[in-house]
C-alpha cells in the first residue's frame, strides 16, 4: 500500500510543480494550444501588402489615389497601382527622375488611368540606371498645353524594361526614348501625335515591339535607330503620318540589325533609309 502511494506521488508531483505558476495556482497549457497561439503571433507579423516578383525578391505593392501618394510609393520592390488621373505637374515643377531603381511597377487599375504632365519642358519620367521596370495600363502624355518641348519617357542605361497596354502621346518632340538599354519589350501600346520621332533608340540591344500602333507624327517621321543590334518589329502597324515628314525611318550605322514581320506600313512621305531592314510579311501602302 505504502509502495502504491509514493509511487503515485512520484508520477503526479512533477507535473503539479511544472504547472504551477508564480502566484501558487495551477494552470496547464496544452502543446497545441502553445503551438496556436505562437501561430497567430506569426500571422499578425506578415504584411498584407506584399507579393514576390519572379525572382523572389519580396514586393510591396501600393494603391494610390492622389499626387502625393504616387511620389511617396516610388522605390525599389515596389509595384503602384495607380487608381485615379495624375497631374505631376500639380506637385512638381521639373521632370521626375528615377536612377537607380530596381524592380518597380506602374500599372493603372484600369487602361484610362492617366500619368501625365501640363508643363510642356517637362517628361513625364525620366529613368535611368533602373532595372526591372514595367509600365502597364495607363495613358501617359503632355495635357493641354500650349507650346511643348520634351518627351513623354526617357530610359538611360535601363535594363529589363516594359511597356504593356500602354497609351503614349506626345504634342511635344518624341514619344519614348531609349539610350545605352538591354532588353525592352513593348507590347499592345498605341504611340501618336509626336512632333518628331514616336520612337527613339540609341545604342540598344534586344529591342523588340509587338502589336503596336504608331500613328500621327506631325513632321519628323516615325522611327530613329542609332548603333543598336537585335530590333524586331512584329505585327506593328505604321499609319496616318504626315506627308511632311522628313523620312519614315533613320538608321544611320551600318551595324544596325531591325526587322519587320507581319507589319502594316501607311505612308506616303519619304520612306528613308530601308536597306539595313530586313522584312517579312510586311505591306507597305
Amino acid at each position: 500500500m505504502k509502495k502504491t502511494i509514493l509511487f503515485s506521488l512520484l508520477v503526479i508531483l512533477p507535473s503539479l510543480i511544472s504547472a504551477q505558476s508564480s502566484d501558487g495556482t495551477i494552470k496547464r497549457q496544452s502543446k497545441s494550444s502553445s503551438s496556436s497561439s505562437s501561430q497567430k503571433m506569426k500571422s499578425k507579423k506578415r504584411p498584407t501588402a506584399r507579393k514576390k516578383h519572379p525572382q523572389g525578391i519580396p514586393v510591396i505593392v501600393s494603391n494610390v489615389y492622389t499626387e502625393e501618394q504616387f511620389l511617396n510609393a516610388l522605390g525599389s520592390n515596389k509595384t503602384i497601382v495607380i487608381h485615379n488621373n495624375i497631374n505631376l505637374s500639380s506637385v512638381l515643377n521639373h521632370t521626375l527622375k528615377l536612377s537607380g531603381y530596381n524592380n518597380l511597377t506602374i500599372t493603372g487599375k484600369q487602361s484610362s488611368i492617366r500619368l501625365g504632365v501640363t508643363n510642356g519642358q517637362n517628361l513625364i519620367i525620366d529613368f535611368e540606371s533602373c532595372n526591372n521596370v514595367s509600365l502597364n495600363y495607363l495613358v501617359l502624355g503632355h495635357e493641354t498645353v500650349l507650346s511643348c518641348w520634351a518627351g513623354v519617357l526617357d530610359f538611360k542605361k535601363c535594363k529589363n524594361v516594359s511597356l504593356t497596354n500602354c497609351d503614349i502621346y506626345g504634342c511635344g518632340y518624341y514619344g519614348i526614348e531609349f539610350d545605352d538599354c538591354q532588353n525592352i519589350v513593348l507590347n499592345t501600346c498605341n504611340i501618336h501625335d509626336c512632333a518628331t520621332r514616336m520612337l527613339v533608340v540609341n545604342n540598344c540591344e534586344d529591342v523588340r515591339v509587338s502589336k503596336t500602333i504608331f500613328k500621327e507624327s506631325d513632321c519628323g517621321g516615325v522611327i530613329d535607330i542609332h548603333r543598336s543590334n537585335q530590333v524586331y518589329f512584329d505585327t506593328c502597324s505604321f499609319e496616318d503620318s504626315q506627308q511632311s515628314a522628313s523620312s519614315f525611318w533613320k538608321c544611320f550605322d551600318l551595324d544596325c540589325n531591325i526587322s519587320l514581320r507581319n507589319c502594316i506600313i501607311r505612308y506616303k512621305g519619304n520612306i528613308g533609309d530601308t536597306k539595313y531592314i530586313v522584312q517579312k510579311d510586311c505591306r507597305w501602302q
